[in-house]
């Protein structure tokens, strides 16, 4: 690979006279060192994060605000490392959370302001761990695969038989390996921890079997001798944590419960962190995140490290102030609904009631806390351009497309509605999930009623088409315009009602957040699923127009004079109405008369303006006139 990227930088070098020559090589450079960068990554492998299932784990109830999966290059290139000596260890969260994450060299556009890197006290010019020991690669709390893990088992035949000795009383769990302990977690799961050792080890690696528990020891082994080699100096609250990966690769990182983060002994690529905003994160915002990382390390092994009294108050204050604000702003930022808050607060106060917390109660403390740290990174939480409603961006508005433009006319402004109501729900690709299936509950109820208006409308087409003087008024072999604009209307009917059926078991089953994370990434993604969530609108009102335009022709093609008056009356009318009622939706200052009146007052007010304004350079000019010398 390397010789085949060796000969075509030679070639690229090659010069090129013409301007379209210098272009096509410097975008073949840069497709170039994209593949080098995705040569130099690959070694992750699965190790990267599931972009197909959020944070890691399959659990909607989890984490109900769902972000872009496209990771940027966040990080500006040239960041140096400071060093601390062993005595500043002692620092604060958001210094040592941000000072474990160190820029990676990448070609991206660089931030306006420098990403410090600050890590623990280590020897200068070291390898890596994971360079030192082979498949040992570094991962977060939430790339953890246990939830992906699924093992699967031989299915037994109905022969097996299953005997309980007499008089058994005690079931006894297998016992743990050396000085292993063993653990379960509440949902099941099984880990094991281990605190004889100069650092405790976790890990969810079924040490049971031979195989495994002699991969996690080796891995242990050559950690501890690397730290003991290189004389690296970890807080006292450290713990180590390993994981099997399904590719064969053991993934790590440690938990340091005195500084409340996660940290490696690597350049650890933070993009699998940072990804979901798109902005050069500062230290202290990537505190936030490596604060969340924690929790949801304690969520994975409950048992080992109880809830700090500190963590439950601070989980009371935030818990409190989400409800607050969910009573007295119509746009929280909060990622549940005032229910489930409500249900939240009262069962923490609950577990601060226990004399001490369980496993259970740890767990969902641990989760409580990790989700809300989140949201916290996720809404740039203590930032210049903190967001401080769900509906605000901190990116620039994207315009309109021409398509859009253009399309919407002929939906009758359909598309424009929805759009505005996607954009407010997947600000920067992040979506509330109570917020989108409360749109969804009201866009498949309005699909209903839409379809079962287009029945009605083509129930009425088929009986007019059967009237006799409908079906006799044209000549042989050709149809009227009556019954040309029933037709129209009877297909626009028909597929308004298949759209609607189509649309409505769609949004019932299948889609979830992630679906508009995914159309939120460009503009055109949410321009084209407005114009489909509008077309059944858009084809009934074709198809009512239509029927009311066959219903003209029919009558005025009678003959009947008072019959004709009397349409031409209720046509006036109604347009007239019509407008009126659309007028509404675009008025934005205090009312006083009706839309047409302001319309022309305004109109005169301006012209009164130009003539004043005419006349009085006309004067001037005469004044200046008679005030020159003769």
């Amino acid at each position: 690979m390397s010789q085949t990227l060796g000969f075509l930088r030679m070639l690229f070098r090659w010069p090129i006279s013409s301007a379209l020559g210098v272009r096509l090589r410097l975008f073949l450079l840069r497709i170039l060192s994209k593949f080098g960068r995705l040569f130099k990554s690959s070694d992750r492998g699965k190790d990267d994060v599931d972009k197909e299932s959020f944070r890691g784990r399959n659990s909607d109830a989890f984490f109900p605000i769902y972000a872009s999966r496209v990771p940027p290059s966040l990080l500006s290139t040239g960041d140096t490392l400071q060093i601390l000596e062993p005595t500043k260890v002692e620092s604060s969260i958001a210094e040592s959370a941000s000072a474990l994450l160190q820029p990676t060299q990448t070609k991206s556009t660089p931030c306006p302001a420098q990403c410090s890197a600050v890590t623990l006290y280590r020897p200068e010019k070291i390898p890596g761990l994971s360079d030192t020991i082979q498949k040992l690669v570094a991962v977060s709390s939430t790339e953890f695969d246990r939830w992906g893990r699924n093992v699967k088992l031989p299915k037994l035949g109905e022969d097996i038989e299953n005997i309980i000795q007499p008089m058994t009383t005690y079931f006894s769990n297998l016992h743990a390996p050396s000085s292993w302990q063993s653990f379960v977690h509440p949902e099941g799961a099984l880990y094991f921890f281990d605190d004889s050792r100069t650092i405790p080890v976790l890990t969810d690696g079924y040490l049971y079997d031979s195989h495994i528990f002699d991969f996690i020891e080796s891995y242990i082994q050559g950690i501890m001798e690397y730290i003991s080699s290189y004389e690296i100096t970890l807080p006292s609250q450290t713990v180590l944590v390993l994981e099997q990966r399904e590719n064969g690769k053991c993934g790590y990182y440690f938990a340091d419960h005195s500084h409340q983060c996660i940290f490696w002994l690597d350049d650890f690529d933070a993009n699998s962190l940072v990804y979901e905003v798109k902005t050069c994160p500062t230290p202290s915002h990537l505190g936030q995140e490596i604060r969340s990382q924690y929790w949801f390390h304690n969520e994975l092994f409950p048992h080992v490290h109880d809830v700090p009294d500190e963590a439950l108050r601070e989980l009371t204050d935030i818990l409190t102030h989400a409800i607050g604000d969910s009573l007295t702003s119509q746009s929280p930022t909060v990622p549940y609904s005032l229910d489930v808050l409500k249900d939240m607060s009262a069962l923490v106060k609950d577990v601060r009631e226990q004399d001490g917390s369980t496993p259970g109660s740890a767990c969902v403390i641990y989760r409580l806390l990790g989700t809300f740290y989140h949201e916290r990174y996720l809404n740039l939480h203590g930032e210049q351009a903190a967001r401080l409603n769900r509906h605000q961006s901190i990116h620039p508005e994207r315009h309109r497309s021409l398509f859009i433009k253009i399309m919407s006319p002929f939906l009758l402004y359909g598309p424009e509605n929805h759009l505005r109501k996607l954009v407010k729900i997947s600000v920067d690709s992040i979506v509330n999930q109570s917020s989108w299936f409360q749109y969804l509950q009201k866009l498949t109820d309005e699909w209903k009623e839409l379809t079962l208006y287009a029945t009605v409308l083509l129930n009425a087409n088929v009986a007019f088409l059967a009237i006799q003087s409908v079906d006799n008024a044209a000549s042989d072999g050709h149809r009227s315009n009556a019954q040309r604009a029933s037709y129209f209307s009877i297909i626009t009917s028909i597929a308004a009602i298949i759209l609607g059926l189509l649309l409505v078991r769609q949004h019932h089953t299948t889609l979830t957040p992630s679906f508009l994370v995914n159309r939120s990434i460009s503009g055109l993604g949410l321009e084209t699923l407005s114009i489909m969530y509008s077309l059944p609108y858009a084809l009934l009102m074709w198809g009512t127009l239509s029927f009311l335009a066959a219903f003209s022709f029919a009558c005025y093609s009678s003959g009947d004079k008072i019959v004709m008056v009397l349409i031409s009356i209720a046509w006036v009318a109604s347009c007239f109405l019509l407008l009126w009622t659309i007028s509404v939706s675009f008025e934005d200052e205090a009312y006083y008369y009706l839309w047409p009146v302001r319309q022309w007052w305004r109109f005169e007010g301006f012209i009164r303006q130009q003539y004043n304004a005419g006349r009085g350079m006309i004067s001037r000019s005469h004044d200046k006139e008679d005030d020159s010398p003769a």
